[in-house]
Protein backbone atom coordinates (compact mmCIF):
# COMPACT_ATOMS: atom_id res chain seq x y z
CA UNK A 1 0.00 0.00 0.00
CA UNK A 2 1.26 3.99 -1.45
CA UNK A 3 -0.69 6.29 0.15
CA UNK A 4 -2.07 10.01 -0.39
CA UNK A 5 -0.11 12.56 1.44
CA UNK A 6 0.29 14.75 -0.52
CA UNK A 7 -2.10 17.43 0.13
CA UNK A 8 -1.42 19.15 3.90
CA UNK A 9 -4.22 20.19 6.19
CA UNK A 10 -3.59 23.27 8.56
CA UNK A 11 -5.37 24.40 11.26
CA UNK A 12 -4.57 27.62 10.49
CA UNK A 13 -7.13 27.42 7.59
CA UNK A 14 -9.12 30.04 6.35
CA UNK A 15 -12.55 30.39 4.47
CA UNK A 16 -13.97 33.85 3.13
CA UNK A 17 -15.26 35.86 5.90
CA UNK A 18 -12.12 35.10 7.72
CA UNK A 19 -12.67 32.79 10.46
CA UNK A 20 -10.56 29.18 11.08
CA UNK A 21 -12.21 26.58 8.68
CA UNK A 22 -13.94 23.59 10.94
CA UNK A 23 -12.80 20.37 11.08
CA UNK A 24 -15.69 19.11 9.14
CA UNK A 25 -14.92 21.83 6.09
CA UNK A 26 -11.42 20.46 6.49
CA UNK A 27 -12.44 16.81 6.21
CA UNK A 28 -14.45 17.50 3.35
CA UNK A 29 -11.54 18.67 1.31
CA UNK A 30 -9.46 16.22 2.11
CA UNK A 31 -12.12 13.61 0.80
CA UNK A 32 -12.23 15.93 -2.25
CA UNK A 33 -8.10 15.69 -2.60
CA UNK A 34 -8.51 12.15 -1.86
CA UNK A 35 -10.83 11.24 -4.60
CA UNK A 36 -9.02 13.19 -7.10
CA UNK A 37 -5.90 11.55 -5.80
CA UNK A 38 -7.29 7.86 -6.74
CA UNK A 39 -7.40 8.67 -10.19
CA UNK A 40 -3.96 9.21 -10.29
CA UNK A 41 -2.61 6.13 -8.37
CA UNK A 42 -4.72 3.79 -9.31
CA UNK A 43 -2.59 2.79 -12.46
CA UNK A 44 0.78 3.17 -10.59
CA UNK A 45 -0.74 0.72 -7.53
CA UNK A 46 -2.09 -1.52 -10.16
CA UNK A 47 1.04 -2.14 -11.91
CA UNK A 48 3.21 -2.29 -8.53
CA UNK A 49 0.95 -4.47 -6.86
CA UNK A 50 1.29 -7.09 -10.08
CA UNK A 51 5.47 -6.24 -10.23
CA UNK A 52 5.22 -7.72 -6.57
CA UNK A 53 2.78 -10.60 -6.76
CA UNK A 54 4.60 -12.39 -9.82
CA UNK A 55 7.30 -13.32 -7.95
CA UNK A 56 5.26 -15.18 -4.88
CA UNK A 57 3.28 -17.15 -8.03
CA UNK A 58 6.47 -17.52 -10.01
CA UNK A 59 8.05 -19.07 -6.98
CA UNK A 60 5.27 -21.68 -6.39
CA UNK A 61 5.36 -23.04 -9.60
CA UNK A 62 8.78 -23.67 -9.67
CA UNK A 63 8.74 -25.72 -6.36
CA UNK A 64 6.56 -27.76 -8.40
CA UNK A 65 8.08 -28.12 -11.19
CA UNK A 66 11.88 -28.46 -10.32
CA UNK A 67 12.67 -25.15 -12.31
CA UNK A 68 14.67 -22.45 -10.52
CA UNK A 69 14.69 -19.77 -13.42
CA UNK A 70 12.25 -16.62 -13.64
CA UNK A 71 12.86 -13.41 -15.91
CA UNK A 72 10.56 -11.22 -14.63
CA UNK A 73 7.94 -8.72 -16.22
CA UNK A 74 9.33 -4.78 -15.89
CA UNK A 75 6.30 -2.28 -15.63
CA UNK A 76 6.15 -1.42 -18.74
CA UNK A 77 5.23 -5.37 -19.55
CA UNK A 78 2.66 -4.88 -17.16
CA UNK A 79 0.88 -2.39 -18.56
CA UNK A 80 0.97 -3.49 -21.83
CA UNK A 81 -0.39 -6.86 -20.94
CA UNK A 82 -3.41 -4.89 -18.86
CA UNK A 83 -3.72 -2.54 -22.07
CA UNK A 84 -3.89 -5.80 -24.34
CA UNK A 85 -6.07 -7.78 -21.88
CA UNK A 86 -8.35 -4.98 -20.99
CA UNK A 87 -7.90 -2.22 -22.62
CA UNK A 88 -6.55 1.52 -21.42
CA UNK A 89 -9.65 1.34 -19.14
CA UNK A 90 -7.85 -1.48 -17.91
CA UNK A 91 -4.66 0.50 -16.02
CA UNK A 92 -7.84 1.82 -13.27
CA UNK A 93 -8.77 -1.81 -12.27
CA UNK A 94 -9.69 -1.20 -8.53
CA UNK A 95 -10.42 2.06 -8.66
CA UNK A 96 -13.68 1.56 -6.63
CA UNK A 97 -12.30 0.90 -3.88
CA UNK A 98 -9.07 3.23 -3.89
CA UNK A 99 -11.31 5.72 -4.14
CA UNK A 100 -13.30 4.86 -1.01
CA UNK A 101 -10.01 4.24 0.43
CA UNK A 102 -8.70 8.02 -0.51
CA UNK A 103 -11.56 9.79 0.02
CA UNK A 104 -12.59 8.33 3.62
CA UNK A 105 -8.59 7.57 4.31
CA UNK A 106 -7.56 11.39 3.59
CA UNK A 107 -10.46 12.92 5.20
CA UNK A 108 -9.58 10.93 8.30
CA UNK A 109 -6.30 12.17 7.88
CA UNK A 110 -7.02 15.28 7.96
CA UNK A 111 -9.17 15.07 10.68
CA UNK A 112 -7.84 13.41 13.04
CA UNK A 113 -4.56 15.89 13.07
CA UNK A 114 -6.73 18.84 13.28
CA UNK A 115 -8.53 17.50 16.14
CA UNK A 116 -5.33 16.39 18.30
CA UNK A 117 -3.87 20.00 17.09
CA UNK A 118 -6.48 21.69 17.98
CA UNK A 119 -7.93 20.22 21.24
CA UNK A 120 -5.29 17.83 22.47
CA UNK A 121 -1.89 19.04 22.35
CA UNK A 122 -3.50 21.91 23.97
CA UNK A 123 -4.62 19.89 27.15
CA UNK A 124 -1.50 18.39 27.36
CA UNK A 125 0.92 21.42 26.86
CA UNK A 126 2.24 20.50 23.81
CA UNK A 127 3.04 22.92 21.36
CA UNK A 128 5.60 23.60 18.89
CA UNK A 129 7.31 20.82 16.84
CA UNK A 130 6.23 18.02 19.58
CA UNK A 131 2.46 19.00 18.91
CA UNK A 132 3.12 18.78 15.36
CA UNK A 133 4.56 15.77 15.70
CA UNK A 134 1.69 14.33 17.94
CA UNK A 135 -0.65 15.63 15.54
CA UNK A 136 0.57 14.17 12.24
CA UNK A 137 1.00 10.56 13.87
CA UNK A 138 -2.56 10.76 14.96
CA UNK A 139 -3.75 11.72 11.68
CA UNK A 140 -1.47 8.65 9.84
CA UNK A 141 -3.15 6.03 12.54
CA UNK A 142 -6.62 7.73 11.22
CA UNK A 143 -5.54 7.11 8.36
CA UNK A 144 -4.92 3.53 8.26
CA UNK A 145 -7.45 2.55 10.64
CA UNK A 146 -10.26 3.32 8.54
CA UNK A 147 -8.37 2.89 5.12
CA UNK A 148 -6.96 -0.21 5.31
CA UNK A 149 -9.50 -2.62 4.97
CA UNK A 150 -10.22 -0.76 1.41
CA UNK A 151 -6.04 -0.62 0.49
CA UNK A 152 -6.70 -4.76 0.89
CA UNK A 153 -9.67 -5.28 -1.23
CA UNK A 154 -8.11 -3.02 -3.66
CA UNK A 155 -4.92 -4.95 -4.13
CA UNK A 156 -6.96 -8.14 -4.00
CA UNK A 157 -8.62 -6.85 -6.84
CA UNK A 158 -6.06 -5.45 -9.16
CA UNK A 159 -4.09 -8.87 -8.55
CA UNK A 160 -7.04 -11.04 -9.77
CA UNK A 161 -6.16 -12.33 -13.21
CA UNK A 162 -9.89 -13.54 -13.40
CA UNK A 163 -12.50 -11.17 -15.34
CA UNK A 164 -14.72 -11.76 -12.50
CA UNK A 165 -12.37 -10.41 -9.45
CA UNK A 166 -14.77 -7.54 -9.08
CA UNK A 167 -14.93 -5.20 -5.65
CA UNK A 168 -17.90 -6.86 -4.77
CA UNK A 169 -16.59 -10.54 -5.80
CA UNK A 170 -13.58 -10.03 -3.90
CA UNK A 171 -15.37 -8.44 -0.40
CA UNK A 172 -17.78 -11.83 -0.59
CA UNK A 173 -15.19 -13.68 -1.18
CA UNK A 174 -13.13 -12.55 1.78
CA UNK A 175 -16.14 -12.28 3.95
CA UNK A 176 -17.25 -16.12 3.43
CA UNK A 177 -13.84 -17.22 4.48
CA UNK A 178 -13.20 -17.86 7.86
CA UNK A 179 -11.92 -15.15 10.10
CA UNK A 180 -12.44 -12.83 6.62
CA UNK A 181 -12.67 -9.87 8.59
CA UNK A 182 -9.31 -10.43 10.27
CA UNK A 183 -8.11 -10.96 6.48
CA UNK A 184 -8.73 -7.00 5.63
CA UNK A 185 -6.48 -6.15 8.33
CA UNK A 186 -3.66 -8.41 7.84
CA UNK A 187 -0.65 -6.30 8.00
CA UNK A 188 -1.87 -3.66 9.46
CA UNK A 189 0.62 -2.82 12.33
CA UNK A 190 3.58 -2.74 9.47
CA UNK A 191 1.71 0.32 7.54
CA UNK A 192 0.58 1.87 11.06
CA UNK A 193 4.50 1.51 12.09
CA UNK A 194 5.44 2.83 8.74
CA UNK A 195 2.74 5.75 8.56
CA UNK A 196 3.52 6.98 12.74
CA UNK A 197 6.65 8.29 11.38
CA UNK A 198 6.16 9.58 8.02
CA UNK A 199 3.06 11.16 9.19
CA UNK A 200 4.38 13.43 11.82
CA UNK A 201 7.20 14.56 9.72
CA UNK A 202 5.40 15.43 6.61
CA UNK A 203 3.05 17.57 8.64
CA UNK A 204 6.03 19.09 10.70
CA UNK A 205 8.06 19.66 7.58
CA UNK A 206 5.30 21.14 6.26
CA UNK A 207 3.90 23.28 8.82
CA UNK A 208 7.58 24.67 9.37
CA UNK A 209 8.29 25.29 6.01
CA UNK A 210 5.30 27.57 5.93
CA UNK A 211 6.46 29.36 8.88
CA UNK A 212 9.81 30.32 7.02
CA UNK A 213 7.91 31.53 4.59
CA UNK A 214 5.93 33.89 6.63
Amino acid sequence: LDRPFSSIPSSSSKIENGRRAGIGQIMLAGAVAGGVNSFVVTPVELIRNNLMVQYDSKISRDKQSGKVSFKPRGDVDIARDVIRQRGIMGMWRGILPTFLRDCIGVAAWFGFFEMTHRHVCPQIGLTGTPGLMLSGIAGGIGFWVVAFPLDTIKSMVQVDSSSAGSTMTVLRTLLLQKNGLVTLYRGIGIAVIRGIPASGITFTVQRKIREALG
